[in-house]
């Protein structure tokens, strides 16, 4: 995979459009990233790619709040996961858009995105995967298969808990909360092995793949 993108030559709104996106100001966001990107002279295939990521990003978010804007996104991401397939936001990419065809009622668009996680070369992003299939049987009313993957997902993750992932998959085992079905994986202030703090916590987090934050139900 493509290394972590060099931001060196993006304009500063593509930070203030990022900070934007992680205080859920997102047509600020959705301006800035998309100033930057015209405004950046660069011949870096990688932040290219990381401008296209962060946009189709942004409209994922909004087309979970907007379904009218869920066709935008899905086209947006699916052009990301076609050109992005050696790059390292290509998990991520797949997450989003699953996400965004179940707003759209595309479980089957979804599930085949989410299966796709499992290739993934962290635990924790096979993880995600796992509790995201989990996440379409509940949506599609299979309640029992639901709770055997949930259940499936924590027994993985304790079996590996010896292991160190993005940010510990011991966190997500030791925040799992049938209340409010959310495993509290991200802390913030944490940081992936990429160098990269979280400065935003578990429940405003943009990158719940890298932070380890799982949304299930």
């Amino acid at each position: 995979f493509e290394s972590r993108a060099d931001w060196d030559d993006a304009t500063a709104d593509l930070k203030l459009g990022i900070s934007d996106e992680n205080g859920g100001r997102l047509d600020s966001a959705l301006t800035r990233v998309r100033k930057s990107k015209a405004d950046s002279q660069t011949s870096n295939d990688a932040l290219k790619k990381e401008f296209d990521f962060v946009e189709a990003r942004i409209l994922g978010r909004m087309a979970k709040a907007d379904p009218g804007k869920v066709d935008e996104a899905v086209a947006a991401l699916e052009k990301v996961k076609k050109a992005c397939a050696d790059h390292f936001r290509y998990f991520d990419t797949l997450r989003n858009l699953g996400e965004v065809q179940m707003v759209k009622g595309d479980n089957a668009s979804a599930r085949q995105n989410f299966e796709g996680l499992a290739q993934a070369p962290w635990n924790d992003v096979k993880l995600a995967g796992q509790v995201a299939l989990g996440r379409i049987l509940m949506a599609e009313g299979n309640s029992d298969e639901a709770v055997k993957t949930f259940d499936a997902a924590i027994a993985r993750a304790e079996e590996e808990e010896g292991e160190r992932c993005q940010h510990g998959a011991m966190g997500v085992v030791e925040g799992h909360d049938l209340t409010d079905g959310r495993f509290h994986g991200c802390r913030q202030g944490s940081v992936d092995r990429d160098g990269q703090r979280c400065d935003v916590g578990w429940d405003r987090c943009v990158d719940p793949i890298e932070h380890a934050v799982l949304t299930w139900a």
